[in-house]
């Protein structure tokens, strides 16, 4: 009977462990990860990093364009194609190595790219590689960037008609 009960014990001590050590593991910083719930992270500290005081994105970033994005890129990275080529590194925004190589040289977001850096200690020079972008934190940040690149509004729109345009 006793042995039942250290069997018991240790099971319990077991499954708590693991539940313990799945809890402090960052998915967002692990690559080809994905899901809702990963997707929810990376989103939330792009954004927690855009409102405190590092402010990289101001107010120019809204949670639910990112969302949508993984979404319709990967299905939250769900989708079979999101990591299957071993050639193609977007992650789960799917960001192309152009749009990547963009990034790291596109002078109006010089700005940006140092305030990532302060913020997330992710240079994005000559030594950062695409390959990066299928960490799910990276991925966002890239499309983050991107997007800001891309438009010269204060803003970019909450709707999802407009955000589709």
């Amino acid at each position: 009977m006793a042995a039942k009960a250290v069997t018991v014990a240790l099971f319990f001590v077991g499954c708590l462990y693991v539940g313990v050590y799945a809890q402090l593991r960052d998915l967002t910083l692990e690559p080809d990860t994905s899901g809702s719930d990963v997707v929810r992270a990376a989103v939330a500290k792009v954004l927690t990093a855009s409102r405190n005081q590092a402010r990289i994105f101001g107010n120019r970033l809204n949670y639910w364009l990112l969302r949508r994005i993984a979404y319709v890129e990967t299905e939250d990275g769900t989708a079979e194609n999101t990591y299957s080529d071993a050639n193609y590194h977007g992650g789960i925004w799917q960001v192309s190595e152009e749009v990547f190589n963009g990034i790291a040289t596109d002078s109006r977001i010089q700005d940006y790219r140092i305030a990532v850096e302060t913020a997330f200690d992710i240079r994005w020079d000559e030594t950062f590689s695409w390959r990066e972008l299928r960490k799910p934190l990276y991925s966002a940040l890239a499309t983050a960037l991107n997007l800001v690149a891309i438009t010269d509004k204060d803003c970019l729109s909450s709707t999802p008609v407009e955000q589709a345009t």
